[in-house]
């Protein structure tokens, strides 16, 4: 028996008595190996869960948080080094490196997004975008959301989510740092 429901996502759902559960999105099958709960032949451990397609390749979403995960780490790392540099080499009474990372991580981000389909491949744009210029900078990613909406001529929201990030961080920082002083004490 086969039970299949299709939302209006695109996302249709398959499962089967063979355990497997098949996810169809935009033409592409990605099954993974998941025994239902009432099929499972004992209440001990749970199955392994299995990240490969039935053909045997990785899961396309496994893959794409394998990159996204390659590339954080590659970030941070750059942006520990850049900071440090900056700190030493231009002095530490003001945060000219994180100063330095942002408006470099804002430039290749935009850079990257502004480059067409067939220059950088989607592979190389989550693993770079997310990935490397995620772990890099977060506020590389809020620069590029803002000038998309100025792109679009919504600088109401624009506006709005200039506001609203840099006075809601500022406020959830303090907040975070009134708790933490708290719980310290």
């Amino acid at each position: 028996m086969l039970d299949v429901a299709s939302g209006s996502s695109g996302l249709d759902v398959a499962s089967g008595s063979s355990g497997f559960v098949t996810f169809r999105l935009r033409d592409r099958d990605l099954a993974f190996a998941e025994e239902r709960r009432t099929e499972r032949k004992s209440p001990a451990a749970p199955p392994p869960r299995d990240c490969r397609t039935r053909r045997g390749e990785v899961n396309g979403g496994v893959l794409r948080l394998l990159f996204v995960c390659a590339g954080g780490a590659l970030g941070s790392g750059a942006r520990y080094l850049v900071s440090t540099w900056a700190a030493r080499a231009l002095g530490a009474d003001f945060p000219r490196g994180t100063l330095l990372v942002n408006a470099t991580g804002s430039f290749v981000l935009a850079l990257l997004f502004a480059l067409p389909g067939s220059r950088v491949s989607p592979e190389l744009r989550l693993f770079l975008g997310a990935g490397v210029l995620g772990g890099y900078t977060t506020y590389s990613s809020f620069n590029t959301e803002t000038i998309a909406l100025l792109d679009q001529g919504s600088i109401a929201l624009a506006a709005a989510n200039l506001a609203l990030t840099v006075v809601g961080c500022l406020a959830a920082g303090l907040a975070g740092l009134a708790v933490g002083r708290l719980l310290a004490s």
